[in-house]
């Protein structure tokens, strides 16, 4: 319902005159299956529809719509709309209305954070970034540029998700974490009976995010930035509870209730280039509130969630030409690595990582890419590469492969080490 809000309220600002560029394509994956994955029913293929138009109405207002479909057949259909935006330019000051990605940190794209924007969540091994919901003023001076945002709307991070039916969890694909089926009870094991109660949806749409960001350029080639941001988490926490019960089958029922938590985040890199490559430092602090529903009334089983603080250090080295780029990666968590299972909980994913990731055009037909993620703490390997053949103007043909390999349990990756996948897509472009 949120989304097809989004959608509608879009394609009215958007309707009308001329386009200054935009496409719709349609697309069809099928996977191969290297492991058997945890949700065992997941489809091993899907259909895709995107949708991307811009427009500019004068020369000082222009609008862009960005939407995303994924149909997996019986398991469901997930939706996406990274950015829907009415902008405004004049002068030196630019003005964003609606859902738009906050460049503040180029580093969290990489490494998967979604702790500034949101990830788009179709598969947590693609970089794509959902935005902020808002007002967002961009003011650039020469060498200093002065970023502010403003908002009372939240838009949360849907994907992957989960739902329940007849007290079974159910989700489209197998990039959802799904809650434990059966708990151990006396010594054996017992179904688990999930309810979800919904809470108004004024509690959860309506809530307050402001941000600043202030970037100091020395030169055209190098500067440094700081920036920091209250919002609420892009994923919405949930409070559980349930009790044991044997009337008319023994199971074990849980409650659970999604509420918004607010958490905040500071922080600052530099930036210097030297002909065609760029190093960049910096590093990032995500401090959550420790909220709660004080509405939501707990049973004996008690299930709340974990707050953790992060703290990253980052650093990368990227070469950009036109046919080509390659990039190396490096973050540092200064947090204590994850433990246990950390129920309805998030996790942070890296500890002591360092990464690669490259894209070569050869000619009009051929291009490939690939990125390398491995940590050195946890071991946690996750490597992705594909080979892109161009057939014609509209259809490109790919063929690729996805590893993910997790030894640790307690590792935010260990819940999606059985989804190893080669896939063939076909996309066409309208």
């Amino acid at each position: 319902m949120l989304y097809r809000f989004i959608v509608i309220i879009s394609l009215v600002f958007l309707s009308g005159g001329q386009w200054a560029k935009g496409e719709t394509a349609v697309s069809y994956q099928e996977l191969g299956r290297l492991n058997t994955p945890a949700m065992s029913e997941a489809s091993p293929r899907w259909f895709g529809f995107d949708f991307e138009k811009s427009k500019d109405y004068k020369s000082e207002y222009s609008s862009y719509l960005k939407v995303h479909v994924r149909h997996f057949g019986e398991q469901g259909t997930i939706y996406s709309a990274p950015e829907a935006f009415l902008r405004t330019d004049r002068g030196h000051t630019q003005v964003y209305y609606g859902r738009h990605i906050l460049d503040w940190n180029p580093q969290e794209q990489f490494w998967l954070l979604g702790d500034l924007n949101a990830q788009r969540g179709f598969n947590l091994l693609e970089e794509d970034m959902e935005g902020l919901a808002g007002i967002h003023l961009v003011h650039q001076q020469e060498l200093l540029k002065l970023d502010l945002f403003a908002s009372y709307v939240y838009i949360p991070q849907l994907n992957p998700g989960y739902g329940i039916k007849n007290g079974d969890i159910t989700a489209p694909n197998e990039w959802s974490k799904m809650p434990p089926e059966q708990v151990y009870y006396s010594g054996a094991k017992v179904p688990i009976y999930y309810e979800l109660e919904m809470p108004e949806m004024k509690t959860i749409i309506f809530q307050p995010s402001v941000g600043a960001r202030v970037n100091m350029n020395w030169s055209e080639q190098g500067g440094v930035s700081v920036y920091g941001l209250y919002k609420p988490e892009n994923q919405v926490r949930l409070n559980a509870t349930g009790h044991y019960e044997q009337d008319k089958e023994e199971q074990a029922r849980v409650r659970a209730r999604p509420f918004v938590n607010h958490h905040w985040i500071y922080g600052a890199q530099t930036e210097q280039a030297i002909g065609d490559v760029v190093a960049q430092v910096g590093g990032m602090a995500v401090i959550p509130e420790r909220g709660g529903d004080p509405t939501f009334e707990f049973e004996p089983l008690k299930i709340e969630p974990v707050y953790e603080d992060y703290y990253y250090g980052f650093g990368s080295l990227t070469y950009k030409k036109p046919e080509m780029s390659v990039g190396l990666h490096q973050i540092k968590s200064f947090s204590p690595p994850p433990q246990g299972q950390n129920l309805f909980g998030k996790k942070i994913r890296w500890q002591n990582a360092s990464g690669a990731s490259g894209n070569y055009i050869f000619n009009d037909y051929w291009s490939f890419d690939v990125t390398y993620r491995y940590d050195w703490q946890l071991q946690d390997r996750l490597w992705v590469q594909a080979v892109n053949y161009r057939m014609s103007k509209q259809a490109t043909v790919s063929a690729g492969l996805e590893m993910l390999e997790s030894p640790n349990n307690d590792s935010f990756w260990s819940s999606y080490r059985s989804n190893d996948t080669s896939y063939a897509r076909l996309n066409y472009v309208f």
